[in-house]
């Protein structure tokens, strides 16, 4: 039994290299890049089929904000984890298993439900809704709340991926 936990902790101990290291990063901000696209795309097309295309300057206020809230949060997860020296195993192993269960969380959704069609009906409805009504702040709420997560995602899967490899090619 020494012999097998040896074993594994050497497997452990194993970085990923720095190609590797790219790929994954790259493919992280592409996945995520893109999935927050399409779905301010389909915000924007909902704004023009309604013939509301004015209100676009909203959702460019929430994606602004969601990208300055999402570059706030890598800088405070990063400012913590650094802190913490004593407990920073902890604070990546918690992050690891919280990206882990969100990956199984939205590949579980995604399978279970017709992503785009659900979701473009469900972002027309509310579009259609806010901008016949005037409430123009949940057109930028929702619009925000569409790129924080992507990025709160990104923040996530990528402190992941730097336990397994130098910060330098990520």
């Amino acid at each position: 039994m020494k012999e097998e936990l040896n074993k594994a902790s050497e497997l452990l101990q194993t970085k990923l290299g720095p190609t590797g290291a790219f790929i994954q990063s790259f493919a992280i901000i592409l996945r995520e890049g893109l999935k927050a696209i399409l779905v301010i795309a389909a915000l924007i097309g909902a704004l023009r089929t309604s013939g509301t295309t004015a209100f676009a300057k909203y959702i460019w206020g929430g994606v602004s904000a969601g990208i300055v809230a999402s570059f706030a949060l890598w800088f405070a997860v990063g400012r913590i984890l650094s802190i913490s020296t004593a407990k920073r195993e902890l604070l990546e192993g918690v992050t690891a298993l919280l990206a882990a269960g969100v990956l199984v969380y939205v590949t579980r959704w995604i399978f279970h439900k017709v992503y785009v069609t659900d979701w473009m009906s469900f972002i027309k409805e509310k579009v259609h809704g806010t901008a016949s009504n005037g409430h123009l702040t949940a057109i930028a709420t929702l619009s925000f709340f569409v790129v924080f997560r992507e990025g709160f995602e990104t923040v996530l899967f990528y402190e992941a991926l730097m336990i397994d490899t130098s910060p330098a090619p990520v």
